[in-house]
């Protein structure tokens, strides 16, 4: 039987998960900012109704900020992380399975025939379990139901997409459409394609001689053609690289410090590569300095040591230990370093990897029994409690500052909100 896509979207989710425990400013301006209390990186609609761009820094709009009495919050990932779980699982509990395309969107399958009634009913019944307000958008494709999710924000929250209402969305800008970026955007409006429409008109062989399969298959999507299957996440786009990089919240120098923080950043993308079975065998170490006040000057300080694995892996230690080996060529003790970070590819799923005939693979089997017993501690007394050694006694210079962090109200027993009675 034919089925639509479906595609669940989390409204202003940052700034919605502070709001589910401080009913207080449910209706007041809200940003989350983003590592070391930098940036915008999400903001409610009150603070848009403002103009407050995404991405401003927020020593630009201090007065705005005083002006209009916002809420500032710093980024908390794990109670996001944690809301989301939740919203996924409630996805579920009603659609069965769903694809979760971040942190705060998931596709589903759907019948053909369900009602923007049906789904009303099943976006209350999300936010009645979650407290976490959602838009969802249904139509025949993948591309199709990311513009219909945004549609539904202006109307109730819910959007079928039909005749009618595809005929509105093509008079619409390119820019909107998931998968053409700003670049691709500027390329197609310099050639006087400016709407949707525009770009429907377009003969395929043109655009896949100007864009590759990629604008191919975006091409095919719009008019209504499925290429990317509900389950398909890593297809569109494909998932090629793990990355997890920090800004510091003071200058380093010390390169042992250094080496602390690119062990935060190798074990948590070998523990998401862990989580996904894949592995990777290109390793790319980043070091940055820092480009304001006195160092505005050090910018050749950036490096980006590539080391190549024989062996892919999705192994910690091995990661870390290959990251120290070659820090030394990277490490300048003269460069006031502000950032760094870690970035695996040439992903591949962890079983295509071929063990050679005589290998005695017991420690790899060893390896992964402590990981297992390293993951489960972690995630029942708090993420950090099993380390590497070298973490131990972890300097604060590194880690970011978040000065207007929220509390972990569902993840430490010790932040939960009590409520007495009177």
């Amino acid at each position: 039987m034919k089925s639509n896509i479906g595609l669940l979207d989390c409204n202003n989710f940052f700034v919605s998960c502070e709001r589910l425990f401080r009913p207080d400013i449910v209706h007041k301006p809200v940003i989350v900012l983003s590592s070391n209390d930098g940036c915008v990186v999400a903001r409610s609609q009150e603070v848009k109704d403002i103009g407050i761009p995404m991405g401003v820094p927020l020593f630009q709009i201090k007065d705005i900020v005083r002006k209009h009495d916002i809420v500032l919050f710093s980024s908390n990932f794990q109670l996001y992380q944690d809301i989301s779980r939740r919203v996924m699982s409630a996805l579920k509990d009603m659609c069965g399975e769903c694809e979760q395309y971040s942190i705060d969107e998931a596709f589903f399958n759907v019948s053909a025939q369900v009602t923007e009634a049906d789904m009303m009913a099943i976006q209350k019944q999300i936010i009645k379990k979650t407290g976490i307000p959602v838009s969802i958008g249904i139509a025949e494709t993948k591309t199709r139901a990311k513009l219909a999710s945004k549609y539904a924000k202006t109307r109730g929250g819910v959007c079928c997409i039909n005749p009618a209402i595809w005929d509105e969305m093509k008079t619409y800008s390119c820019g909107v459409v998931w998968g053409i970026g700003r670049t691709f955007s500027e390329q197609l409006s310099k050639s006087g394609i400016r709407t949707i429409e525009d770009f429907m008109t377009l003969d395929r062989a043109y655009i896949r001689g100007m864009f590759g399969i990629v604008g191919e298959r975006l091409l095919m999507e719009l008019s209504g053609v499925r290429v990317y299957e509900v389950g398909c996440g890593n297809a569109h786009p494909m998932l090629e690289s793990y990355t997890s990089t920090r800004s510091f919240g003071e200058i380093v120098r010390d390169k042992h410090i250094l080496m602390q923080s690119l062990t935060f950043h190798a074990t948590r993308v070998a523990d998401r590569m862990r989580h996904d079975a894949c592995v990777g065998s290109r390793i790319i170490v980043i070091l940055q300095g820092s480009r304001h006040g006195l160092y505005a000057n050090h910018d050749k300080g950036d490096k980006k040591k590539v080391i190549q694995l024989s062996t892919p892996t999705n192994d910690p230690l091995a990661i870390i230990r290959h990251v120290q080996k070659n820090l030394d060529s990277a490490y300048d003790p003269n460069i006031p370093y502000k950032k760094s970070g870690i970035v695996v590819q040439d992903i591949s799923p962890s079983d295509s990897v071929t063990v050679p005939l005589f290998t005695d693979n017991s420690d790899a089997d060893n390896q992964r029994y402590i990981y297992d017993i390293a993951d489960t501690l972690n995630t029942r007394f708090g993420k950090g409690k099993v380390m590497p050694a070298i973490m131990s006694g972890s300097s604060q210079k590194w880690r970011e500052k978040r000065e207007l962090l929220s509390p972990a109200y569902t993840t430490k027993w010790t932040e939960i909100p009590s409520v007495k009675a009177i």
